[in-house]
């Protein structure tokens, strides 16, 4: 499906990065070299980077213009502001288990964007192992918003059109109680059920 490519995706550049991080830079390069600056506010995927507290030490430029700050900012940002109250525990909560015992995790979540409007993604975290120790964390994330509202606009379609076979279903059953044209109850089927009861109560 798409939103599986999607997640497949995300995963790929986070591992890419990881990679990176692992491979080519020192930790005081990550937070400030150019050409890992340069490389990763070029992509298009939304990523972070942190040490054991799981507060980002690194935010590329597609996270800045996805909640509307200034990216050259040299000002501390609290990253949490923009995650939805309803969301925020369990994002807080996920990214605490992923430093105590290292695996690879995926959340959707909703965060406040530019225009002020709660937009979804889609992140995947992964542990930055050094020996056998986790020293951080790198996440990559994706914008899903149409797709979720997609999903709401089927599930509202879909109540519609239950209730709507429903009310259709209680307008048969009258249809089949009641003469359409008298209003007065259908005999024959009064009749029919006060045989299966008699028979159900000779039977008990």
């Amino acid at each position: 499906s798409f939103f599986g490519s999607l997640a497949r995706s995300i995963e790929e550049e986070a591992f890419r990065y990881n990679y990176i991080m692992k491979y080519t830079f020192s930790a005081f390069e990550i937070n400030y070299s150019n050409i890992f600056r340069l490389i990763s506010d070029n992509a298009p995927t939304m990523i972070w980077i942190s040490g054991r507290s799981g507060r980002r030490d690194f935010t590329n430029r597609a996270w800045f213009e996805y909640v509307g700050l200034d990216a050259d900012t040299t000002a501390s940002v609290d990253w949490d502001r923009f995650v939805h109250p309803d969301d925020i525990d369990r994002y807080r909560q996920l990214i605490a288990d992923v430093i105590a015992r290292p695996h690879r995790a995926e959340i959707e979540l909703r965060i406040r964007t530019a225009d002020g409007s709660w937009g979804w993604i889609i992140e995947r975290i992964m542990p930055r192992i050094e020996g056998e120790a986790c020293v951080g964390l790198v996440a990559a994330a994706g914008d899903v918003t149409m797709i979720k509202r997609s999903e709401e606009v089927l599930a509202e379609s879909n109540r519609r059109l239950e209730l709507e076979v429903a009310q259709r279903t209680h307008q048969l059953e009258l249809l089949t109680l009641t003469d359409p044209l008298t209003g007065v109850g259908n005999r024959r089927v009064a009749f029919d059920r006060l045989a299966s009861l008699a028979e159900e109560s000779r039977g008990s």
